[in-house]
């Protein structure tokens, strides 16, 4: 899979600093349209990932390739 989005185009989450090690992914990810983080503008890096959320990644990522 290739992502679509530039992680330069997004504008980032007010809790992932530029420095963080997987900011840049989390922008790609976030600028591909594969997760959006949460309404208040965060993202919450640290916390943890449920099987819903992971379903839903994996879903917006089959959708995008067609299948």
């Amino acid at each position: 899979y290739t992502l679509t989005g530039n992680p330069e185009d997004h504008d980032g989450f007010r809790d992932v600093p530029a420095s963080h090690w997987a900011g840049q992914s989390i922008r790609a990810l976030a600028a591909s349209g594969v997760t959006g983080g949460y309404p208040d503008g965060t993202y919450k890096p640290a916390g943890q990932l449920s099987r819903a959320e992971f379903a839903t990644f994996m879903a917006r990522i089959m959708i995008q390739k067609g299948r």
